[in-house]
């Protein structure tokens, strides 16, 4: 609306051209953004056919109102308010859009969790092993940290050495 107010007042072009050449403008976006959606649709990006979809609705939308604007097409309800249904139709296909990626969002989050638990039990079977192999052994096994401290040691290490980490 703003725009059609500034075009009116800046040029001296009668208001009902600058309202055809918007249509007309509009009808081009409106394919250009068809065109796009579709590119990527068929690049395998499926949240895509939402989105080309919603716009292919308006757009028809969109080119029905422009019709009745240039005169092709008589004043009816429908047409009346076809651009109004459009931009319905695109916000419920951008909804159902949006519940898709959620959905997908989701399953991904559980493949991730189901992943991570799998992991989880597999470093605790593989801990297990090493509490095992070390406690087990008969050699002399022991940590320390950076200073050089003993940290921990196995059986066969308190064994030898008469004295336990703690003791330190």
């Amino acid at each position: 609306g703003l725009l059609i107010m500034l075009m009116t007042l800046i040029t001296p072009i009668p208001f009902f051209i600058i309202v055809r050449i918007l249509a007309a403008l509009a009808g081009l976006v409106t394919v250009g953004m068809a065109v796009s959606g579709i590119v990527i649709w068929r690049r395998g990006f499926a949240p895509a056919r939402y989105y080309t979809l919603a716009i292919a609705f308006l757009g028809a939308g969109t080119l029905a109102y422009s019709l009745r604007i240039f005169g092709i097409l008589e004043h009816s309800f429908l047409v009346q308010h076809s651009a109004k249904i459009g931009v319905t139709a695109e916000m419920l296909l951008f909804s159902l859009a949006l519940s898709d990626r959620i959905n997908v969002l989701k399953h991904a989050l559980e493949k991730n969790l189901k992943e991570l638990e799998t992991a989880h039990r597999a470093i605790l079977t593989s801990e297990q092993k090493y509490r095992v192999l070390v406690e087990d052994t008969s050699d002399m096994i022991f940590s320390t940290d950076a200073v050089g401290r003993i940290q921990s040691m196995n059986g066969a290490a308190r064994s030898l050495l008469g004295f336990a980490p703690a003791a330190l």
